[in-house]
């Protein structure tokens, strides 16, 4: 999703001199680039209210490309890694398996502080786990008491997300509602060293 920012420069920057429009494109750069932290900062502290527990990983997953005054954009995405997990979080869709079924925490499982079960990198079979099929379930269980088995994971070869995390309309807002102050400011100084 592409956001623009439409804002009316010409009737601000009207009654300026020919030289101290040519800070324009400069102020510009920099309202974007002021606009762009923020706006991730604003995404990243909002990512509680609608994750369960992210990760720091996942925190530290927004990335910025600043604007030039020859090249009046500035970027705030997701790193790559990131993008693969958190596009279901923003976008919602279906997961389709890639050689190896899908693990979902089974509402009993014990996850750890990030809502994640834990050790999933190393793998899901840990000492006394094992993989079964019990009720049409494909699963990981663990021994849980005298002849009892307990869920841990379900696994299945799609999971479907709907979507959670409202991240272009986070960015969106603070777009709408920093970048006018931000160029009026940055104008201002700019006016200071206009030569």
């Amino acid at each position: 999703m592409e956001i623009s920012v439409k804002f009316d420069v010409k009737k601000l920057t009207r009654s300026l001199s020919r030289l101290q429009r040519k800070q324009i494109p400069f102020a510009t750069a920099i309202a974007l680039n002021d606009t762009a932290f923020q706006a991730k900062k604003l995404a990243v502290k909002a990512m509680p209210r609608f994750i369960d527990r992210p990760t720091p990983a996942t925190k530290r997953g927004l990335f910025i490309v600043k604007a030039k005054k020859t090249r009046l954009i500035a970027i705030v995405g997701f790193k790559a890694f990131v993008w693969e997990y958190m596009k279901y979080q923003v976008l919602g869709g279906t997961r389709s398996a890639t050689g190896k079924k899908i693990a979902v925490p089974s509402r009993t499982a014990r996850l750890n502080k990030y809502g994640n079960i834990p050790g999933r990198r190393s793998g899901l079979i840990k000492k006394g786990y094992f993989f079964a099929k019990a009720g049409g379930t494909l699963g990981v269980f663990k021994p849980s008491g005298k002849r009892k088995v307990k869920l841990i994971a379900i696994l299945t070869d799609q999971a479907t997300y709907k979507p959670r995390y409202p991240f272009h309309r986070i960015i969106e807002r603070a777009v709408k509602k920093r970048f006018k102050p931000n160029f009026e400011k940055s104008l201002a100084r700019a006016m200071l060293t206009a030569r």
